[in-house]
This record gives structure tokens, C-alpha cells and sequence, in this order.
């Protein structure tokens, strides 16, 4: 057994399985303390991104519950569909 017990660092294990990964950690981790230190403009960006997909759904919303449907009546019949109007 190695000198942990059979168990390895994570970041030894990380530097000889992942060569990047341990500078994207630390670049992941610049980003959280900038957050943290100015949350604002992070929870701004955040209610933006959820309304512009909130909005992207109820605009589709009837293509999904059609699309929904369809799958919910066909989905259990291999080789059936229904086929789509050019639009």
C-alpha cells in the first residue's frame, strides 16, 4: 500500500489522470470567490437566464404538449409515428 493507505490525494490522482483538470479547478474556483464577493451581477445574470427560458417554453408550449401526446400515443407501438407537417 502507498503511503496514504491504499488512498491517493485527489490531486495526485487528478495530475496523472487529468492533466487540465486541476488548472480548470483552479479557474472554477477564481470564479466562485468573484462571485461571492459581488453576488449581484451573478443573481442578476441568473433571473435573466431563467426567464429567457421560462419565455422559450410558454413560446413553445403547444409544440411540446402536441409533441408530448404524440409520444404518450405512439410511444409504446415500435414503427409507428405520425408525420409531420412541412411548414
Amino acid at each position: 500500500m502507498g503511503r496514504h493507505g491504499g488512498l491517493e490525494p485527489a490531486g495526485d490522482h487528478l495530475r496523472r489522470r487529468q492533466p487540465g483538470a486541476l488548472e480548470y479547478i483552479k479557474k472554477t474556483g477564481a470564479a466562485l470567490k468573484s462571485i461571492l464577493k459581488n453576488p449581484l451581477p451573478f443573481v442578476g445574470n441568473l433571473v435573466k437566464a431563467a426567464k429567457l427560458g421560462f419565455s422559450n417554453f410558454g413560446s413553445n408550449l403547444l409544440e411540446h404538449l402536441k409533441a408530448g401526446l404524440i409520444d404518450w400515443l405512439t410511444g409504446s407501438l415500435p414503427g409507428i409515428y405520425i408525420p409531420r407537417r412541412s411548414r
